[in-house]
């Protein structure tokens, strides 16, 4: 690097704020020449982050509005073997959606002069409820719901959002996922992928990412999880898998699959202990529950 771009960076460096960062600072200030900076700020523009109770708030106005939208995710709730047929939603009453007067209230007055088809949703106990205003500019309240289809009959079942499995709900957090990794060059993070899924269905999950990706691709998607058998069957490579240890002093340590020789039969291997990263427990003799009546 020239001097007067190292002087440059020095520059940045020192003057980066405290709450700030130094990826911002370089693009704010117009800083040139290194392009791993802007790829770098890049990918944390780009990044999202689905926790174990993320629920998304875009999908049920997108499932209304966005006809492919709505295709593509009924399509993958059948692929998934949900038995969700599609999805409707249905309008209540606030009383009847459980919404207290004060909520109520912030939101009428939010949405108060608004245009037409302008409306929030609310997330509450794994129910999706909409506010929104109609064509007379009147607010109206939706609630989501679920379609099931009843095998030799005409008629379909109704279900609550929160009468579907932990597992499904975690669904439509991951095929919106889906869906915009197919047309957008996304990156995720998904913290306990396997968590409320079957492991055959988290495996799916990620050979249906597999399929999205392109030699061009720049998506991305990181998982945690604590399911072993997707070392041995998920569509990934060895220098894909890293293992997170906690020390005696309780901070992490990242170690990848690659630092470790052999690797075959990984799962047996992470099991059996030779990659760390996992749990190690006392004796049970040495729990001695007659002797807390004493202390």
């Amino acid at each position: 690097m020239k001097e007067e771009g190292g002087q440059f960076l020095k520059y940045l460096i020192d003057g980066t704020p405290t709450k700030g960062t130094f990826l911002n600072e370089y693009i704010e200030r117009n800083g040139k020449g290194i392009d791993a900076v802007k790829l770098a700020r890049k990918w944390f523009e780009n990044l999202n982050i689905i926790f174990p109770k993320t629920h998304r708030t875009d999908f049920p106005f997108r499932v209304v509005s966005d006809n492919q939208f709505k295709v593509m995710m009924r399509r993958l709730l059948e692929y998934f073997g949900t038995g969700i047929s599609d999805i409707c939603r249905v309008e209540s009453k606030p009383e009847e959606l459980g919404i207290p007067d004060e909520i109520r209230q912030k939101i009428e007055e939010s949405l108060a002069g608004k245009d037409t088809n302008t409306g929030v949703v609310i997330h509450n106990e794994n129910r999706f409820i909409f506010a929104e205003k109609d064509k007379s500019k009147n607010l109206k309240w939706h609630e989501l719901k679920t379609i099931h289809k009843k095998e030799g009959c005409s008629s379909d079942y109704i279900f609550e959002m929160f009468e579907e499995s932990d597992g499904t709900s975690r669904l439509f957090d991951f095929i919106p996922m889906l869906i915009d990794m197919h047309a957008n060059d996304a990156v995720y993070l998904i913290d306990e992928v396997d968590r409320s899924l079957h492991p055959m269905l988290t495996l799916k999950l990620l050979e249906m990412y597999n399929s999205l990706l392109r030699s061009d691709s720049q998506m991305q998607l990181i998982c945690t999880t604590h399911e072993s058998s997707l070392l041995s069957t998920a569509p990934i490579r060895q220098d894909e898998v890293w293992f997170v240890e906690k020390d005696k002093n309780g901070e992490s340590h990242l170690s990848s699959l690659c630092e470790y020789k052999p690797r075959k039969n990984v799962q047996k291997g992470y099991l059996n202990g030779r990659y760390g990263a996992i749990p190690f427990f006392g004796e049970l003799d040495n729990i001695h529950w007659d002797d807390a009546k004493q202390e």
